[in-house]
């Protein structure tokens, strides 16, 4: 991979991370989906959040972001986790 392709394999392992660490222990990944076009290239260190969007007895529903050190979108994901038996 070049230096470019790099760079986004570290922004989705940092979004996918978030989006884990989100869904809680024990959270099966079901479904996840990666918006990579248009966004801006990455300058400098990155962060990475994530949000339940909706929560259901069995599943809960997550939306995850990485931004740039100027505060620049540079991936978006959602996912869908089923959650563990009670």
């Amino acid at each position: 991979m070049t230096g470019s392709g790099l760079d986004r394999a570290e922004e989705l392992a940092l979004v996918l991370s978030a989006l884990d660490a989100m869904a809680g222990d024990g959270a099966a990944l079901v479904s996840v989906s990666f918006d990579t076009g248009e966004m801006a290239p990455r300058d400098g260190a990155l962060t990475s959040a994530a949000r339940i969007t909706r929560a259901t007895r069995t599943l809960v529903f997550v939306e995850g972001e990485v931004r740039d050190a100027n505060g620049r979108l540079t991936v978006a994901a959602s996912a869908v986790y089923r959650l563990p038996a009670a």
